[in-house]
């Protein structure tokens, strides 16, 4: 019998040992998770009857998420879906001092602050004889647009999805359906009014979430398997053994395995491969990570003043925080006693001093940039931190040549996986386990295990999957 080894019990882990289950069901799975829980960084908490998401707070409705509703299915949770109001399709900027509305029409974007530089840009000639092999979000949306828009809208489009800086960001990497409209037509404002028309645009989605939160997909996936899965068994090194892999943990115990998965952080996996080759820890060593500070506030007062989806921040406002999120107006459901609920981001790549702050700086930050944006001098009734110094993965410029690096010097039948490498969204993460758990079977099917396969499949990674 194959085992196969899953480092790591987050959404990744957790959907790729789903998926193994369902198409290899003779293999022996175990997964190995340090913490008491799993999830990873999806964490919903309830405060009295109100639900907060700690860490994502929903799966975004795109064409590529056909596999996790595929999933949800699977798991008999269709009738756990909750979605988000679709009345609600408002976003703000905060610019200039004010909280700035983005457009959803052309005249209005004409006059708007926000976009009016971006309008401008529809009949802009370019040259494009020259374009860069790769280039960072920021000198993509201003070479097609104008700097203006590049400091405005892209650079608070990176702070809101990633906490990065858009002038290191890849553009291929985080963004690559926009190199995909750039393809079909150089003007690239013509192209995405061309999608926007037909449906397929970026924002053209809904939210969707569950009752009990998003934590209701990994607690049911945890439960599925959970003959499969060892909860407070830290790894503590990762040897390439003659035959396969030694999983040597915290209390003791060694675990052999024919096949590893690991879908564990980029830094967490340099730490625990000391005897794999120097160019793979050099690889994993370049990944970045973003630092956040999520700060829920709950307010039995109403708020008239924002209603809308949630707002984001550009750098060169210097607010102190990426951005913040309307949940009473996305899921009112989720909040029956509190008449104002929000997420207020806080950290980023550039923020300075980080690890230096704690809990109580950050919920008075939050508190202190609501009341300000909010003109109010309300205090919440309810507030709960989470600090996560190694939150969000950062696609740099280079990201696929550090991907390429990471599949070329990985040992056989060892897989990489996990957001730094295939996607940041939760859809993403599903459809890379499915590619993950298909490769394997195939694999398997063979009835033996031959090294020189599995090294040709075992670190071929999913850039847009």
């Amino acid at each position: 019998m194959t085992r196969i080894a899953i480092l790591g019990a987050g959404i990744s882990g957790l959907a790729t040992a789903y998926h193994i289950k369902q198409l290899s069901p003779h293999a022996e799975i175990k997964i190995f998770e340090k913490n008491n829980r799993a999830g990873g960084i999806i964490e919903s908490m309830m405060f009295q009857d109100n639900l907060f998401e700690l860490g994502a707070r929903g799966i975004r409705l795109l064409p590529k998420s056909k596999n996790i509703l595929n999933l949800v299915k699977n798991l008999g949770l269709e009738d756990q879906l909750v979605y988000g109001n679709k009345k609600i399709k408002q976003r703000y900027i905060y610019h200039a001092g004010k909280l700035r509305k983005v457009p959803h029409k052309i005249l209005a974007a004409l006059f708007s602050p926000v976009t009016r530089h971006l309008v401008k840009c529809y009949f802009k000639k370019r040259d494009e004889q020259n374009t860069p092999q790769e280039e960072s979000v920021h000198q993509f949306v201003s070479r097609h647009f104008n700097t203006k828009t590049a400091d405005i809208i892209a650079d608070a489009l990176v702070s809101g999805l990633c906490a990065g800086d858009a002038k290191k960001v890849s553009i291929h990497a985080l963004f690559p359906q926009l190199i995909q409209f750039q393809k079909q037509n150089p003007h690239l404002l013509k192209s995405l009014f061309k999608q926007r028309k037909n449906g397929l645009g970026l924002g053209q989605s809904g939210i969707v979430s569950f009752k009990q939160g998003l934590s209701c997909l990994t607690s049911t996936l945890a439960k599925t398997l959970h003959n499969e899965l060892l909860l407070s068994s830290k790894i503590v090194r990762i040897n390439q053994e003659k035959r396969g892999y030694g999983i040597y943990l915290a209390d003791g115990s060694f675990y052999q395995a024919d096949i590893v998965v690991s879908c564990l952080p980029a830094n967490i996996l340099n730490e625990l491969t000391p005897q794999f080759p120097k160019e793979f820890q050099s690889g994993l060593a370049e990944f970045e990570y973003a630092p956040v500070a999520v700060v829920n506030l709950g307010f039995k007062k109403k708020s008239d003043q924002f209603n809308a989806f949630g707002y984001l921040v550009p750098h060169q406002e210097k607010q102190g925080i990426l951005g913040v999120y309307r949940n009473d107006q996305t899921f009112p459901q989720f909040c029956p006693s509190l008449g104002t609920s929000l997420t207020v981001l806080i950290g980023g790549t550039r923020y300075q001093d980080f690890d230096a702050k704690n809990e109580l700086f950050f919920c008075n930050e939050a508190v202190r940039h609501i009341q300000k944006h909010f003109k109010t001098k309300q205090v919440p009734d309810y507030q709960y931190v989470k600090v996560i110094s190694k939150a969000l993965p950062q696609y740099l410029l280079g990201h696929e040549q550090r991907v390429f690096k990471i599949k070329r010097f990985s040992p056989p039948h060892f897989f990489v996986r996990g957001n730094f490498i295939g996607g940041l969204g939760v859809s993403d993460i599903v459809n890379q386990s499915i590619i993950t758990a298909k490769k394997i079977d195939n694999i398997l099917s063979n009835d033996f295990i031959d090294s020189n396969v599995l090294n040709l499949f075992g670190t071929e990674t999913i850039l847009s999957a």
